[in-house]
């Protein structure tokens, strides 16, 4: 559920990047002597650069394991886990009783 929530608020603000940089695209001076082509330009590479970036902060919502640590009661033990095999598998090897 916070995954959901964090990548419905890079979403959200990719939109309003992406409104800022259309805001700023339509005031640039240089549209009037380009006929607009500066403007565009202008607007694809921000753009391209803002996807980019909620991109990347997408993947790295997604990769981050939910790892947690649990005590076991008979022994003591402290044991780390998550809900991938292989995750934290150096950690799991390496308990350390308290």
């Amino acid at each position: 559920m916070k995954k959901a929530v964090a990548i419905a608020e890079i979403e959200i603000n990719l939109m309003k990047e992406i409104l800022a940089i259309n805001a700023n695209v339509a005031a640039n001076s240089l549209n009037i002597p380009t006929a607009g082509v500066a403007g565009i330009s202008q607007s694809a590479i921000l753009t391209g650069i803002a996807v980019a970036k909620a991109g990347f902060a997408t993947a790295k919502v997604l990769a981050f394991a939910e790892v947690g640590c649990s005590r076991a009661p008979a022994t003591g033990r402290v044991a780390f886990h998550s809900r991938w095999p292989g995750v934290l598998a150096s950690k799991r090897r390496a308990t350390k009783s308290f």
